[in-house]
């Protein structure tokens, strides 16, 4: 019975380990097209209800066919024939997408050439995109990949085409068409609809990346879309010599579209967190993202560290990587007190996933530094009728009274203490000091005041500094402030 309980909680415990991970590492992808064209018939012509419409020139025809290989061993797909001899005519599949409003998309398909490429033939769909907003017009593309033989020799190269700022590019992506009743292609684009640019794969091999998206032309360019709302496959015989040649045979399985859930770049966690106050004058700043970071990218360049709004030397501090999602900034020397630090990371920060997108914006990290152990409060000054002076400047002549509170933080009591208020003239001259020392109170506070008779030729640039020194530690001068 005990050992019969323990597997039954062990297995009560994997499966929630598992579903922990999967958590962790599954993207909630959405399928909006999956067409297999298993099931149907043989000489079946997809309807609406597929999510198809057909139309078909005398001759042409587009069916579900059985066609079984060695690299497609699925029993059927469609195939689409093209005719010849009448110049104009074309057959187009449309396969209607809906909801497919996202930021990334991926569409994939097999294609397979069973005769020469004869006849104009949109080898990869166009696709049709759309906005969501007004005005809500559909975007018509190219075709993404193409053949247009004006005669032959055959087989022809199949191209892929691109915009490229102000004018198509194009490039093979299957260089030498195998006709082969044997031979599957798999032809896959992921479609980011924020950048306008997709990437190419042949057979899950990178061709193109982050090219402009396909345009119908300059006037009509599939950018800004929302999302896709349309593939659609065609055939044409489009000139004299296609219409003399022989027909044409194409078929497509496996047609997928699919939504990408790849979140982009982002941090979920930080030490300190976030505007934290109290912070060690000696702290290891870390960062943890969602996703690994790209270690090319981590660098003193993207990542910065300001102090007050300025940013502080380099050589100061060193930005490493320790493990793949996480970025952690060390410093080679002490912070100073009560200061406020952030940690600036750029969007030039990259995900490794080159899907995913960057920092939607650069990230800061804010936080201020803990109080010194031996902490100046306050230091301020007032003429003899108790009224605030600015600067010593404006007191020319005339006796200040000049109060300064100290706290204590960290220092055990009874160590000794000195505080010194000193005068400085503009070139550094040492003008008047007034030390004060004992040991730290009970009360943990000291309150010191003093009265300063102050020169006559006092002007501007001169300084009423206070120093703070005690002795634990042996820290010395951890402190000093002014007032002009």
């Amino acid at each position: 019975m005990k050992s019969r309980l323990f597997l039954f909680l062990g297995g009560i415990i994997l499966v929630l380990s598992l579903l922990m991970v999967g958590a962790l590492v599954v993207n909630a992808d959405t399928t909006l097209v999956t067409d297999t064209f298993e099931g149907k018939t043989d000489g079946y012509v997809p309807t609406s209800g597929d999510g198809w419409t057909i139309t078909t020139s005398t001759g042409d025809s587009v069916q579900v066919k059985a066609a079984p290989t060695t690299a497609n061993p699925s029993n059927m797909a469609l195939k689409i024939y093209k005719t010849n001899g009448l110049q104009g005519s074309s057959v187009l599949a449309k396969r209607t997408i809906d909801n497919g409003t996202a930021n990334k998309i991926q569409v994939s398909y097999n294609v397979k050439f069973e005769s020469n490429l004869t006849q104009y033939l949109r080898a990869g769909p166009s696709l049709i995109g759309y906005k969501t907003a007004a005005p809500t017009t559909d975007i018509t593309a190219t075709s993404t990949l193409s053949t247009n033989p004006a005669a032959a020799p055959y087989p022809y190269n199949v191209q892929y085409h691109w915009w490229d700022a102000t004018h198509w590019d194009s490039a093979p992506l299957i260089a030498d068409v195998s006709v082969d009743p044997n031979r599957w292609y798999n032809v896959k684009y992921i479609i980011n609809t924020v950048a306008d640019t997709m990437n190419v794969y042949l057979d899950n091999v990178l061709k193109y990346s982050n090219v402009e998206l396909p345009r119908g032309s300059v006037v009509s360019p599939l950018k800004d879309i929302d999302g896709l709302k349309r593939l659609d496959f065609q055939a044409v015989t489009n000139n004299a010599a296609q219409a003399a040649s022989t027909p044409m045979t194409v078929w497509y399985d496996d047609i997928s579209v699919v939504i990408l859930d790849i979140p982009a770049l982002a941090v979920t966690s930080s030490s300190p967190i976030a505007n934290s106050t109290g912070v060690s004058v000696q702290p290891t700043v870390t960062m943890d993202f969602n996703q690994a970071v790209n270690a090319a990218t981590v660098n003193n360049t993207n990542v910065k560290v300001l102090k007050n709004g300025t940013e502080i030397a380099t050589n100061l501090y060193t930005v490493s990587q320790p493990v793949a999602n996480r970025i952690s900034i060390a410093f080679s020397s002490p912070l100073d007190y009560k200061s406020h630090y952030s940690v600036s990371v750029s969007t030039a920060v990259l995900p490794t996933n080159t899907l995913a997108d960057a920092l939607a914006s650069n990230y800061t990290l804010t936080f201020k530094t803990i109080a010194p152990p031996f902490d100046l409060e306050e230091f301020s000054l007032t003429d003899t009728g108790g009224n605030p002076v600015g600067s010593v400047a404006t007191a020319s002549g005339k006796t200040i009274q000049v109060r300064a509170v100290l706290s204590n933080n960290n220092v055990p009591l009874g160590q000794n203490y000195a505080v010194t208020i000193a005068l400085f003239s503009p070139d550094n001259e040492l003008v008047y000091a007034k030390a004060n020392s004992g040991n730290l109170p009970i009360a943990n506070k000291v309150n010191i005041a003093d009265s300063i008779a102050v020169p006559a030729n006092v002007g501007a640039g001169w300084t009423l500094e206070c120093f703070v020194w005690d002795s634990y530690a042996g820290m010395k001068t951890i402190y000093t402030t002014e007032i002009r």
